[in-house]
């Protein structure tokens, strides 16, 4: 009695792993490695370019901070040098308290480089930002009763330097909230694309 014989071919193993060492090179695998790691370095000099200008942007906020507290340091040292005790203006510890928040979030975003610690520092610059158009167009519009210039306790004579001050450092620190705020979303794009 003969056995029907099956209709699946029975394959041979060894000349299948002969053939395809025919069709596949030898440096298949080396390809394999080397786009990983070609990957793996464009990865790691992308994350050494965001800390290179997370770096960066926490010394231009230094610098703003800087530039912030130069008026109160400035009142500061006249009010030691006097012949009479005086008390510092209000306006210069508010400027002392916002150029020390400034060298903070400075120091945040040279430690964090990621686009959660600049969307936080565009959002300080805006708030800064609104705090400086405020008091300029208070300073400005204060009509006489001097409300707005005895609590900040700016001198009547210093009134219109203060009002270009603040315009200054409102067109400093929205520039500033601007362009952190757009690299911010920039690199939530990338982060986005790359997780995809």
């Amino acid at each position: 009695m003969n056995q029907p014989s099956s209709d699946k071919p029975q394959i041979d193993h060894q000349k299948l792993q002969q053939a395809l060492e025919k069709v596949l090179p030898e440096t298949a695998p080396v390809i394999e490695e080397e786009i990983q790691i070609r990957s793996d370095d464009a990865s790691t000099r992308r994350h050494d370019d965001d800390r290179f200008m997370a770096r960066f942007f926490g010394l231009c906020v230094g610098m703003i901070g800087l530039v912030t507290v130069l008026p109160a340091i400035y009142n500061w040292v006249v009010t030691s040098q006097g012949v009479e005790f005086q008390s510092v203006a209000r306006w210069a510890w508010i400027l002392g308290f916002i150029g020390a928040l400034h060298l903070v979030y400075a120091l945040f975003a040279m430690q964090i480089p990621d686009f959660g610690s600049l969307e936080s520092l565009a959002a300080f610059l805006l708030i800064v930002t609104c705090v400086y158009g405020f008091a300029g167009m208070s300073l400005m519009l204060d009509d006489g009763s001097g409300k707005i210039t005895s609590f900040l306790q700016v001198p009547l004579a210093v009134k219109t330097r203060a009002v270009m001050w603040c315009g200054v450092m409102f067109g400093i620190t929205a520039l500033g909230c601007y362009l952190f705020g757009r690299e911010a979303l920039i690199w939530r794009r990338r982060h986005l694309a790359v997780r995809v």
